[in-house]
This record gives C-alpha cells, sequence and structure tokens, in this order.
C-alpha cells in the first residue's frame, strides 16, 4: 500500500509543476509515512524522532488534504482570491507541532510526564482535522457536481468514494486515540487498510480514464531509462575492459585508473544520453522534425491571398494529416455577428452543431492563454466548468485536445478544434508556438477572404439589381392615357432598388381604361420577373376577354402551376375597367388592399370584391363588384406599402389614418395627392423601415368647366 501510495505520487509530481500535483504527492507522502509499521528501534532519539515523524504526518495531513480539494477537481474562488487561505489551514498543526514536540521529546527521552495541557491542544486539534477533511469531502463532492466533461466526471465517479472511504476509518480512529491515547479498540490497526482505497480508486482513474494525463510520462519514463540504464552499464564495462589493460601495461593502481576512467566516462555521459534521446525523439516521434518546416510554408501560404474553401482544406485535411492528428472541426465567421459556422471537419463521427456563439468564458480562456488552448480537463477543469450548454455539448462531441483561435487583431475570425496527436503525445512548445503563428496568419486569411466575398456579394447584388431595375422600368407604361373627363396619375417607388409593385394602364375595346395595381411577392430579380409573368399574363387576358374572372382565373392558375417548381409565387392585384362615357368600374380585388372611393361629401367607399390572394389555390372564383362615379369624386388605388409601413415605434400608418387623409386632399390634383400621401408616409415613417409604395390616383372632373382642380 505505502509503495503504492508514494509511486502514484511521484509519477504524478514528475508529470506535473503545478500545485495541485505538489499537494497530491505530499498526501501520498503523508499517508505513506502514518502507514509505515513502526519497527523496534534502540535509543530514545531515535524513537522519539520516529514517533514525531508519525505525529507530524498526522497532524499535517487534514490541512493537505483541504488544500488539494480546494483546487480539484475546480478550483475554488476561496483559493483564487484568498492569499492568506493556505496560511490559515495549516497554522493549527504548525502551533500544535511546535507545542507538541517538546512535550513528546520530554515525555520519550527524559521520561517526564505530559503535561494535561497538551492533550487538550491535541483534542482541539483532532477535531479541527475532522472539520478539515469533512470540508475537503463537500469541496471535493461540490467541484464534482460543478464538472461538465462526461469522461472527467466518469473518473471522478470512482475517486470521490475511494477517498472518502480510504480517509475517513483510519481518520476517526486516528483523532479518538489522539483524544484518549489510553484507550484499547480492538483491530485498530486493521482500520489502517481502507487506505488502499485511495491509490487504487486515482490508479483506476488515471489508468482507465486519463485522469491527470500520466499515459505518456510512463511511457517516456521507461524508454529514456532504459536508454540511460543500457549506457551506464556499456560506461562500466568500458572502464573495467580498458583498466584491466591499463594495469597490465602499466602497473598503474587500478582502483585510482577506474576512478578516472568512470570520472572521464562521466563527463561524456550526458551529451551522449541527449544525443541518443533525440534520436529515439526522431525514431518514435518523427513528425515533431518532419512537420516543422512545413508549418511554415502554411504560414507563408496564409499570407497570400486564397478562397475560403482552400483555406478550409489547408486547415482541416493538410494540417491534421501533417500533425497526424484525426480529428479536427473547424467554425470560422460568415456574418457580421459574432456566430461562428461550422465550415469542415475530419474525423467526427457525430454529428457535428452547425453554428456556435462563442460564450464570453470560451473568448475568455483564449485571451488568458495568449495562444493555443490545450483542453486538459484533468488539469485544469476550471475553464471547462464555465462553458455554456451548447459549447459542453460540442466539446462532447469533438472531445478536442487543442483549440486554436484564428484571430485578427483581437477579433476572432475561427476556432480550429483538434484532437490528440498520435499516442497521445502532447502538443510541444515549438507546436504550440507554430500554431499560434499559423492562427494569426489563418485569420488573416479568413478575414480577408471574407471581406473578398462580402465585396463580391455586393457586386452580384448590384448587378442584380440593376437588371431588376430595368425589367421593372420595362414593365411600367411608357405613358398614362388620359379619357376625358378622367385625370388619371400613378407612381411607384421601390424600398430597394427593384420591388414587388406594379401598376399599369391597358386600352380595353377601344375606349375603355384597364387599371391595375399589384404587389408580388419578393424583390430583386425574382420578383421583377414574377411580375413580367402576371402582367404579360394580365395584358393577355386583357385583350382577349372583356369578362373580368376569367381573366383573373388564368392568372391565378399560371401562378399555381408554376409554385410547382418555384415556390412563394404569389401576388395580390386590384384590377379593373373603367368606362369613361357612364364612368364605371368594374373590378376584381384579389387578395388587394381595398381601393378607396372618396365622395364629393368626403364620405369613402371601399372596393374589396373578389377572391383569394393569386397563386394560393388553384381553383379558386372571384366574384366581381361595380361601381359608378359621379363628377368631383375621386378614386385611390394603392399598395400596401402606405398602410403597412412602421415608424421607429413599431406603429403601422394603417388604413384608419390613410381614410382620414384622404378627403382632406381629394379637393387636389392627382400629382398633388399622390404628393401629400407620400410625404405623409414619409413623416411617419421618420426612422422605421419604409417599405415599396404605389399609388395610382382617378380624379372624375366636374361637368362644370369653371369648377377647377386645386394644384
Amino acid at each position: 500500500i505505502v509503495a503504492a501510495f508514494l509511486l502514484i505520487g511521484l509519477v504524478v509530481f514528475l508529470s506535473r509543476s503545478d500545485l495541485v500535483a505538489t499537494l497530491f504527492f505530499l498526501m501520498c507522502v503523508l499517508i505513506s509515512r502514518i502507514m509505515l509499521p513502526v519497527p523496534e528501534l534502540d535509543g530514545k532519539g531515535t524513537m522519539y524522532f520516529d514517533r514525531m515523524g508519525i505525529t507530524l504526518a498526522t497532524l499535517f495531513l487534514p490541512p493537505v488534504v483541504l488544500h488539494f480539494f480546494l483546487n480539484f477537481p475546480v478550483r475554488t474562488r476561496w483559493a483564487t482570491h484568498s492569499r492568506w487561505l493556505p496560511a490559515l489551514i495549516y497554522l493549527p498543526s504548525v502551533v500544535t507541532g511546535l507545542v507538541i514536540s517538546p512535550v513528546e521529546f520530554d515525555r520519550i527521552v527524559r521520561g517526564i510526564q505530559v503535561p494535561p495541557g497538551a492533550n487538550l491542544i491535541q483534542a482541539v486539534t483532532a477535531v479541527l482535522s475532522v472539520g478539515m477533511i469533512a470540508t475537503a469531502v463537500g469541496l471535493f463532492v461540490h467541484g464534482a457536481r460543478r464538472v461538465r466533461s462526461p469522461v472527467l466526471k466518469r473518473s471522478l465517479k470512482w475517486v470521490l468514494p475511494g477517498t472518502a472511504l480510504g480517509i475517513l476509518p483510519p481518520l476517526i480512529l486516528t483523532v479518538i486515540l489522539n483524544i484518549n491515547p489510553s484507550l484499547e479498540i480492538p483491530g485498530d490497526r486493521y482500520a489502517f487498510l481502507t487506505f488502499v482505497l485511495v491509490p487504487l480508486s486515482f490508479a483506476h482513474a488515471i489508468f482507465r480514464y486519463g485522469l491527470m494525463d500520466l499515459e505518456l510520462v510512463v511511457k517516456r519514463s521507461v524508454v529514456y531509462t532504459a536508454l540511460t540504464a543500457m549506457l551506464v552499464a556499456v560506461y562500466y564495462l568500458v572502464a573495467e575492459v580498458l583498466g584491466s589493460w591499463v594495469v597490465a601495461r602499466t602497473g598503474t593502481g587500478r582502483t585510482l585508473l577506474t576512478f578516472g576512467v568512470v570520472f572521464g566516462a562521466a563527463l561524456a555521459f550526458m551529451p551522449i544520453r541527449d544525443r541518443m534521446q533525440r534520436f529515439v525523439d526522431r525514431t518514435f516521434y518523427r513528425e515533431r522534425y518532419n512537420y516543422r518546416t512545413t508549418l511554415r510554408d502554411f504560414s507563408s501560404a496564409f499570407a497570400r491571398f486564397l478562397e475560403r474553401d482552400e483555406l478550409v482544406h489547408l486547415l482541416v485535411d493538410e494540417l491534421t494529416e501533417l500533425l497526424g492528428v484525426e480529428r479536427a472541426a473547424l467554425f470560422v465567421r460568415s456574418s457580421p455577428d459574432d456566430s461562428l459556422h461550422l465550415a469542415g471537419s475530419r474525423g467526427v463521427e457525430d454529428t457535428v452543431p452547425p453554428l456556435l456563439h462563442p460564450s464570453p468564458s470560451l473568448l475568455a480562456w483564449w485571451r488568458d492563454s495568449g495562444g493555443p488552448v490545450p483542453v486538459e480537463p484533468a488539469r485544469d477543469p476550471r475553464p471547462l466548468a464555465r462553458l455554456t450548454l451548447e459549447e459542453v455539448a460540442l466539446f462532447d462531441v469533438l472531445e478536442p485536445a487543442l483549440l486554436v483561435f484564428l484571430r485578427r487583431e483581437r477579433r476572432v475570425e475561427g476556432i480550429l478544434f483538434l484532437g490528440p496527436k498520435p499516442a497521445g503525445d502532447p502538443y510541444r512548445a515549438e507546436d504550440l508556438e507554430l500554431l499560434a503563428t499559423l492562427g494569426d496568419q489563418a485569420g488573416t486569411a479568413l478575414s480577408s477572404s471574407r471581406l473578398h466575398e462580402e465585396a463580391l456579394e455586393r457586386r452580384r447584388m448590384e448587378e442584380e439589381l440593376a437588371v431588376a431595375r430595368r425589367i421593372q422600368a420595362s414593365l411600367l407604361p411608357s405613358e398614362i392615357p388620359q379619357p376625358p373627363g378622367v385625370e388619371l396619375t400613378a407612381m411607384t417607388r421601390p424600398c430597394l432598388e427593384i420591388g414587388g409593385d406594379f401598376y399599369d394602364f391597358l386600352r380595353v375595346n377601344g375606349s375603355d381604361i384597364g387599371m391595375a395595381v399589384g404587389d408580388v411577392a419578393g424583390k430583386g430579380v425574382p420578383a421583377a420577373l414574377l411580375l413580367s409573368t402576371l402582367q404579360a399574363t394580365l395584358r393577355a387576358g386583357a385583350d382577349s376577354d372583356r369578362d373580368l374572372e376569367p381573366i383573373i382565373e388564368k392568372i391565378n392558375r399560371r401562378l399555381c402551376d408554376d409554385s410547382h417548381t418555384q415556390p412563394n409565387r404569389f401576388a395580390s392585384l386590384l384590377y379593373g375597367q373603367l368606362n369613361p362615357a357612364d364612368r364605371s368600374f368594374r373590378y376584381v380585388n384579389a387578395g388587394h388592399p381595398a381601393g378607396l372611393v372618396v365622395g364629393r361629401d368626403g364620405s369613402i367607399r371601399r372596393l374589396e370584391e373578389g377572391g383569394l390572394l393569386l397563386g394560393v389555390q388553384s381553383g379558386a372564383e372571384y366574384s366581381v363588384g361595380e361601381v359608378r362615379f359621379e363628377p368631383g369624386e375621386t378614386l385611390l388605388l394603392y399598395s400596401d406599402g402606405v398602410t403597412d409601413v412602421l415608424n421607429a415605434e413599431g406603429e403601422d400608418f394603417g388604413p384608419a389614418r390613410l381614410e382620414k387623409l384622404l378627403p382632406l386632399v381629394a379637393h387636389l390634383s392627382g400629382p398633388a395627392i399622390i404628393e401629400r400621401i407620400v410625404s405623409s408616409v414619409d413623416a411617419f415613417v421618420a426612422g422605421g423601415l419604409p417599405d415599396d409604395l404605389t399609388l395610382l390616383v382617378a380624379k372624375f372632373l366636374p361637368d362644370d368647366p369653371g369648377q377647377q382642380v386645386a394644384v
């Protein structure tokens, strides 16, 4: 048991140089000292030092255990922010040790009876020790619950009960005996056998789950120890053979000669051993030497401009192949916000989440490290404990050993998740240095690539919108007819360079005027193409059929048929035919905002007769409405960009506001009415988001030529 404690503690201490490893090693040494059998010693002085060794080990074990679990498995905030906490933890043991040392000396060496006050101090210290151990176990349980890594959780599942069951029974027994040394407990020695559970649980967690990352240390220690032993044997063999030869030739004293030969061989021992170690590294860990030049080539490659797909290929495929890393994933920025999108992965069996929103904790982890970040949950689980659930799920899938943050200045352009290297090798100092340089180069290249793609996308959008603008301009009527007794005016203003609104005027049967206002789904070129389809079908129907129902139903069927291959092809339309002679207007409203008729007295009539949006239901039926205008009345057809537009507070302009405005401006000319409506909408928006806007006004002039329309 003692050997197991010392071996595990020594291996942990040699593999790490941090506080956790040091405390674990001290814990193992103290427990080993307590468990060593007490031999029959000669001499009171020897007995005193042996007794004090056990006593001091018993005194300092509880504070060391508490100090250890303040930092493992998760470093607590008390350990982080309190400078004086370690001194306070060890103070009772130091005071008790200073008091007990002379008392024990008097008792063992000088044969003087122990004063009652010393026993009281021991009893108080024993109570404090129990409190420290109980606190340590509580901290261990709390820290284990905060750990989110499944692998670390599984390893701690064994360490927690093993440590508790191993330490508590002998500790309780020790406390009882310190309080009442004369008490005899049958089989008290066997209570210390439970200590074996502590090294067994840690050994199981270390070698089964990789707790504290010791496998590689043990492996290389075996290789280098065997190498050193071989060299020592060779040196002594050479000294023996050479010494015998020199003695036979010169008669020189063998002892002096052997010492001289061995001393000279010792001078050459370390250089030869270092050369042999480099040979072992080149032979068994060849990639350490082969890829350094190639990684520098990567840096120079990133200095040149590359397309993003090429950058992803270099990082995810070629770099991982060079490192011998079988598992990797790359998340890059593809939008102005802070989200990162999965650009490529390799060797990951589970589905990788496509999106990552780096939390402040993840970014702080990178800023604190200043370079590539080793993911070592066994050594330092604190960063993992602060991650979001989204990030923890991603880490569970990828199981990364190293994070390389690809940055440009202080902005993260991507994160490369790298799995472990072959045979559990750690990422060496030169790896981290070269990957840090690569991260800067790749971050700059990714940023340049993203900006280039955004510029290309803007250029493509500009070209597309220019094409759409030309299409829209070609679809608008070149002139607006002006039949006797009616003043017709219309305008459209797209929110973008091209929207989905349109208006049209048609000559029907020589004398009637077809008037249409519509709004197709979408923006840009797709909306322009849909608009051209709708207008072409409308004009073809108006030329061949005077009845309105067949015209609208044909347009509806056309859009519904196209929707099988081109989704979202629907439109609203208000189309009617005006007979200027009798001022009658037959119309169909297919899901469009109702047309408004303003009477001479300011009253409002709505043109709502019709049916569904076009392109929604193939067999939809549409009804025809009819209205007759009186001289002095005004008709307004408009798109929903007038009423649905929102201001900065999210309030819409609304039909009620439009209907309240119309009677106030109905006496004006058609262009003046449109100007007043547009200015009112613009004033209402004032910082909000405008929409496409289309207006068509028909003013029916008075019969009396003396009545003039205000401009």
